[in-house]
């Protein structure tokens, strides 16, 4: 029950924050993607590499990955990469100052944090600085994924049933997934009811489709934290854990929106 009451307390001042930066826009909803960015980075850096690293290692990679996002919104794709390699390589000669920092595939799973905390915030930041009111899609793409968590959590809890994927994620269950989908569909058709976007009974579909999309995201987070041993990513949303453990759902769904918008029947959809 305290942690339920801390969920809901965090809940109730970061809901209202965030879809009123994304209401605003640019470029305070710019450098809120990008204190994202450093946090997933950090707590990133921490799950992979063990307690006794240097510090300086941890703030490599997390610069790394904010210099990224920075250089691939406001210059070009070619900067980014060009920053991320220095840095990368940067980090990598930190590493081998103290042989432990690097151990194993540690290296590897550096690079894969890159890739899993840049590119979906760069998805959600494309779909959010649209012409055609990006804002207003991005805060729906937002109460679909929360819808998810939401629902799918207390249709696990109240249904049961058999496991989803009981060796990723033992407490997920089919009844949370497809509870979590149905509730999402009839908030994204609610919220696209309120934007006056053309097809809601259109996107009551996508929205349910984008909910399981984003409980892929959950799954393939509580796999990388199994193979760290980790419970949470951290502990900075009290009744939360870590970012990553909020962002998991849009890590995958950002990037599968983005794809959707590529097809011009899909973008006239969600247009008001």
């Amino acid at each position: 029950m305290a942690n339920l009451v801390r969920r809901v307390l965090a809940a109730l001042v970061l809901i209202p924050l965030v879809v009123g930066v994304f209401l605003i826009g640019a470029p305070y909803s710019n450098f809120l993607l990008l204190l994202v960015v450093l946090v997933m980075a950090w707590e990133w850096s921490h799950l992979v590499l063990p307690e006794a690293v240097p510090m300086a290692l941890h703030i490599t990679f997390t610069s790394t990955a904010g210099l990224c996002f920075l250089s691939w919104v406001y210059t070009a794709p070619l900067t980014a990469g060009l920053v991320s390699g220095l840095a990368v390589a940067a980090g990598l000669i930190l590493g081998r100052m103290n042989p432990k920092a690097i151990a194993g595939n540690a290296g590897t799973w550096l690079v894969l944090g890159l890739l899993y905390t840049v590119l979906p915030i760069l998805a959600f930041q494309s779909i959010a600085s649209r012409t055609d009111s990006g804002g207003l899609l991005a805060i729906w793409l937002l109460l679909v994924v929360w819808s998810t968590d939401t629902a799918a959590m207390a249709a696990g809890k109240t249904i049961g049933g058999p496991r989803l994927c009981p060796g990723i994620s033992p407490n997920k269950t089919w009844a949370g997934l497809l509870g979590g989908a149905a509730f999402a569909g009839v908030v994204g058709m609610i919220a696209a009811l309120f934007f006056s976007y053309e097809r809601p009974l259109i996107l009551l579909l996508i929205a349910m489709l984008l909910a399981c999309v984003a409980q892929a995201g959950d799954l393939l987070e509580s796999l990388v934290k199994r193979h760290f041993n980790a419970k949470d990513s951290g502990r900075l949303l009290p009744g939360h854990g870590g970012i990553l453990d909020r962002v998991d759902g849009l890590v995958t769904a950002s990037p599968f929106l983005l794809i959707l918008l590529q097809w011009p029947v899909f973008e006239g959809w969600m247009t008001g």
